[in-house]
């Protein structure tokens, strides 16, 4: 599996009801060493929505 498709991967594991928190998008980019714009774009590919969002990024 190529790098994008286990940053895939990771979120699609930690996301619930197609939702994932910012809160745990920031914990996974210090975790697995991913950036957060990595992150967004895997999320917006997997039509994941980032809730609770602390800076407006997402």
């Amino acid at each position: 599996m190529n790098a994008e498709g286990k940053i895939k991967e990771i979120v699609q594991a930690e996301a619930q009801d197609n939702r994932i928190t910012c809160g745990k998008m920031h914990e996974l980019s210090k975790k697995h060493g991913v950036s957060l714009a990595e992150l967004g774009k895997a999320a917006d590919e997997l039509k994941i929505k980032i809730a609770q969002c602390e800076l407006g990024c997402f």
